[in-house]
């Protein structure tokens, strides 16, 4: 892969991940990291505590109502 191709390549997918839900990515970047040093038993509690969590997040009914009206999500960029 040439240089330039890699740049383009890296910049499209900075792109999808900076309109992404940040919440939710921030949120699967702390799990990822927790899952390095915890056991499989507490990585998966973590995850339930986790989801609870996604499933009450503004992103989460963003994302629910957009796949319900078939249009691409619309997640808010901006944080309080």
């Amino acid at each position: 892969m040439s240089d330039e191709e890699l740049d383009t390549r890296s910049r499209a997918l900075a792109e999808v991940l900076a309109n992404g839900p940040q919440d939710a990515l921030r949120e699967e970047k702390r799990l990822l990291s927790a899952a390095m040093t915890s056991t499989l038993v507490q990585t998966l509690a973590l995850e339930a505590t986790s989801q609870g969590w996604a499933a009450g997040t503004g992103d989460y009914r963003e994302g629910i109502a957009a796949f319900k009206e078939k249009r691409r999500p619309a997640f808010r960029l901006e944080r309080p």
